[in-house]
């Protein structure tokens, strides 16, 4: 193991962090239960003040509990059903950040 991994496990394992979830490849496959680190952070468009202010969601999923995240898996959070519309794997190789819509 890495320093790398071991903040992930950390990260990870945070129950103040990681949240339960159920992910299913295509949207269709079986539930796979994963943790994610799920955010909704703050995105201003526009040009110039005052911009138009917006949530996204996002969820960071392990690679190494799902390898190869693509557009249109789903993610359910907290009884929520999520579509993956991008999934952006990070440098290093120990996860991906998925960009959500609701479903």
């Amino acid at each position: 193991m890495t320093a790398f991994d071991d903040a992930a496990d950390l990260m990870f394992g945070d129950p103040n962090r990681g949240k339960a979830a159920s992910y299913r490849l295509g949207g269709t496959g079986p539930e796979i239960p994963v943790t994610v680190l799920f955010s909704q952070p703050m995105r201003v468009d526009g040009f110039g003040p005052p911009g138009i202010a917006a949530r996204d969601i996002e969820a960071r999923v392990r690679r190494s509990e799902i390898a190869t995240p693509k557009t249109g898996d789903t993610v359910a959070v907290d009884g929520t059903l999520y579509k993956v519309k991008t999934a952006l794997p990070d440098s290093i190789g120990l996860w991906a950040t998925l960009q959500l819509a609701k479903a």
